[in-house]
């Protein structure tokens, strides 16, 4: 079965655009690079990248409601 992977991001960091959290990420996850090392030689995906809503990140369980209810509509797990 594919592991699914969820990105959560800083808001304030992204917000000033020091963040390359995309590219870097979606990168280093195909590669199974950094953080990602730990896929390396299993079958797994990012499916998405959402914002935490600042400090101290009070949104981030909304936020994973909203994915998980996204992701349900296109069969997809997180």
């Amino acid at each position: 079965m594919t592991k699914r992977i969820l990105i959560v991001a800083c808001k304030r960091i992204r917000q000033q655009n020091l963040c390359p959290a995309d590219s870097k990420c979606l990168v280093a996850m195909m590669r199974r690079e950094g953080e990602f090392e730990r896929y390396k030689g299993e079958d797994a995906a990012i499916v998405g990248i959402i914002e935490c809503g600042d400090c101290p990140g009070g949104r981030v369980p909304a936020s994973l409601a909203i994915s998980k209810m996204q992701l349900a509509a296109l069969n997809e797990t997180v």
